[in-house]
């Protein structure tokens, strides 16, 4: 029904287009059979009689003025047409552009996000899981500052600091832990660290959920509306 639509629209613009040329050359014949003829098929007739009777050179002449308004309706027509499809042809390329960008930019987007669910998946697994999820959060954020506002790269900056310091909190727990004795402030050091870790490892289980990461890029991955086809506008 929409396609039918679209047709039908485009159908109208084209005759739209040779109406008026059309209308034109009738009303400049009608205008020159009111003056030679003054409307009457008679006199008409009367008068191409007559027309036929004059030199071939008077008769080139007539027919020189008599068609001369009708090739320029015509020209005039044709460059507006021609003009008209020029036209068309920028704004249809326009278009595919802005829908190409569009496509390009969801694209990035969904590449970015999926980049980030998975390394939110490492953060909870082994040391080099952690070193990987790092760096492509780091990744991550880099590509964000080109593809969305500051409320998504302040969140993509605020998980790589809690990812980098969870990491700290681990290799100081990690060289504590060796210690057959530890002093007074390397035990605070390494309640610190337990803590620490603790509370990144609960935030992120908590704030990190595919659930509210995917609630948190649904607004700029909402598949775009492709631009208006202005050409039957």
């Amino acid at each position: 029904m929409l396609q039918s639509n679209k047709t039908w629209k485009r159908w109208l613009a084209t005759v739209r287009l040779v109406v008026w040329p059309i209308a034109a050359t009738v009303g400049w014949l009608l205008l020159l059979w009111g003056v030679v003829a003054g409307f009457s098929p008679r006199t008409l007739g009367r008068q191409l009689t007559r027309l036929q009777q004059l030199p071939l050179n008077e008769i080139g002449d007539f027919l020189a003025g008599a068609v001369a308004p009708i090739g320029l309706i015509w020209l005039i027509a044709t460059v507006w047409l021609q003009l008209r499809s020029l036209n068309a042809a920028n704004q249809e390329f326009e278009t595919s552009q802005e829908n190409a960008f569009r496509l390009a930019l969801f694209d990035k987007r969904l590449q970015v996000k999926h980049q980030f669910q998975d390394a939110v998946l490492l953060l909870h697994l082994d040391d080099e899981s952690q070193r990987k999820a790092i760096n492509a959060l780091s990744e991550a954020m880099s590509a964000a500052e080109y593809l969305f506002d500051d409320s998504i790269r302040e969140t993509l900056k605020d998980v790589l600091e809690r990812a980098q310091k969870a990491k700290f909190y681990d290799l100081e727990y990690d060289r504590l832990q060796r210690k057959s004795a530890r002093t007074p402030e390397e035990e605070k050091s390494f309640d610190k660290a337990i803590n620490g870790r603790h509370d990144i490892s609960l935030w992120m289980i908590n704030n990190l959920t595919p659930e509210r990461i995917t609630e948190m890029f649904r607004p700029y991955l909402e598949m775009p509306e492709p631009a208006p086809n202005r050409l039957l506008g």
